[in-house]
């Protein structure tokens, strides 16, 4: 794979996109933000199509895992950047009910692809703007 070098290549990172969904077993809400993260190749990500894009694929009851990989599979096949990592942060009312390790419990779940996966200063970096 030919990629531009990274010191041309620029990290853009939207980060605190709330979102809802279903958890298909329980069939209880969960609920979060989420954190993205991709370097574009030619096109740039318009911010209100990634918000539509989460909550259309949240709507369907599905495991907070398949949400991750659904979101960014359809990051790379519309825009097919140099790489994507998206990170799901979510409050399940499943593990509540349950008790499961105190109310504020949170389902971490993430995807790294292309240069955002095998180039481990980019993922930092990433991993930094999102811990801010």
């Amino acid at each position: 794979m030919i990629v531009e070098p990274l010191e041309a290549a620029e990290l853009i990172v939207v980060r605190g996109l709330q979102f809802a969904g279903r958890c298909e077993t329980h069939e209880l809400p969960f609920f979060g933000v989420a954190h993205l993260g991709y370097v574009p190749k030619r096109r740039r990500l318009d911010g209100d199509e990634l918000a539509a894009e989460l909550e259309r694929r949240a709507r369907v009851a599905q495991r907070q895992e398949r949400l991750t990989n659904a979101v960014s599979d359809w990051m790379v096949d519309q825009y097919a950047p140099l790489g994507v990592a998206l990170v799901l942060e979510a409050e399940h009312a499943c593990h509540e009910r349950r008790g499961a390790a105190g109310r504020e419990t949170k389902v971490v779940t993430a995807q790294f692809r292309g240069v955002l996966r095998h180039d481990a200063p980019l993922r930092a970096e990433f991993l930094s703007r999102v811990r801010r």
